[in-house]
């Protein structure tokens, strides 16, 4: 059993040109060159992401401080107008 069989052993044959050994090589740079590059693409768009998410609870803020500020606005408006009216009643007399 000592002595194993030369054809069981994996060998690279003569036959397989370089051309082929080549290009497998550059494809696989290729693919993890690319998957590097998805890899970033991933972690920049995440990065966007949780800052949309902290603009989106920052605007979200703003539009309930500016309803407050229309509510308040509205009610200075109606009081000044009974305030007018009420003016305007007062001259009459």
């Amino acid at each position: 059993m000592a002595n194993v069989n030369s054809d069981s052993q994996w060998h690279l044959d003569k036959r397989v040109p370089i051309a082929l050994i080549l290009a497998l090589v550059l494809q696989s740079t290729t693919a993890v060159w690319w998957a590097a590059g998805l890899t970033s693409q991933v972690e920049r768009n995440q990065k966007m992401l949780e800052d949309y998410q902290a603009n989106k609870e920052r605007v979200t803020r703003l539009e309930v401080y500016q309803e407050s500020i229309l509510r308040e606005l509205q009610g200075l408006r109606s009081d000044l107008k009974v305030l007018i009216q009420e003016g305007g009643k007062n001259s009459g007399d």
